[in-house]
């Protein structure tokens, strides 16, 4: 699953940073208080597109495909 879970370490305003479970230092746009230590998990929205994506193309050759055969 495209997720990235990590605990905080730091809240300013709307941004938290975040320790991954990798060991990277990350942050993201959060826009409820967490609690330093807090255990949070956020979706890498780069995963989300490469799938919307997939499933646009997908769906694009599905319908190249009927319109093909449905033609002859």
């Amino acid at each position: 699953m495209p997720t990235i879970k990590g605990i905080v370490l730091q809240q300013i305003g709307q941004r938290i940073y975040v320790l991954t479970e990798k060991g990277e230092f990350k942050n993201y746009y959060h826009p409820r208080s967490e609690e330093v230590g807090a255990m949070v998990v956020k979706w890498e929205y780069g995963t989300i597109l490469s799938y919307l994506l997939w499933g646009m193309g997908l769906f694009v050759l599905a319908a190249a495909m009927f319109t093909f055969l449905m033609g002859q």
